[in-house]
C-alpha cells in the first residue's frame, strides 16, 4: 500500500488551524475592516479562491504537538481574505497526516 495520501479537502485548513499554522490574521485588521456578524456571515457565504495566491508545494511539514501534516508535492490555493483575514486553504497533492495519541489505547 502506498504511503501517500490523496488530499483533496477544502476542510485541510481547519487541521492547518489546529497545527496552529494560522493562529494570527495575515495582516492587520482595522475597526473600519471589522463587519457585524450578518455581515460576516454573508461575506463567508460568498468566499472564493484568491487566484493570486496559488503555489505549488514541495516537501513541507506542519508540526503542532502529537500531530504531523506533510504535503509532499501539490498545490496549495488560499481563499481570499474576509475583513483583513485569510481564513482558509485547499491543498491538492500528496501528503500524509501522523498522528500519534496522547496516551496509549
Amino acid at each position: 500500500m502506498h504511503r501517500f495520501v490523496k488530499i483533496c479537502v477544502v476542510g485541510l485548513f481547519a487541521l492547518a488551524l489546529s497545527l496552529g499554522v494560522a493562529k494570527q490574521p495575515f495582516g492587520r485588521v482595522s475597526n473600519d475592516q471589522r463587519l457585524g456578524p450578518d455581515s460576516l456571515l454573508k461575506a463567508l457565504e460568498g468566499i472564493r479562491f484568491d487566484l493570486k495566491h496559488v503555489y505549488r508545494v514541495r516537501d513541507l511539514s506542519l508540526r503542532r504537538d502529537s500531530m504531523t501534516l506533510t504535503l509532499d508535492r501539490g498545490h496549495l490555493i488560499f481563499l481570499e481574505p474576509v475583513s483583513g483575514v485569510v481564513t482558509g486553504c485547499l491543498f491538492w497533492g500528496q501528503g500524509t497526516l501522523v498522528a500519534v495519541p496522547p496516551e496509549k489505547i
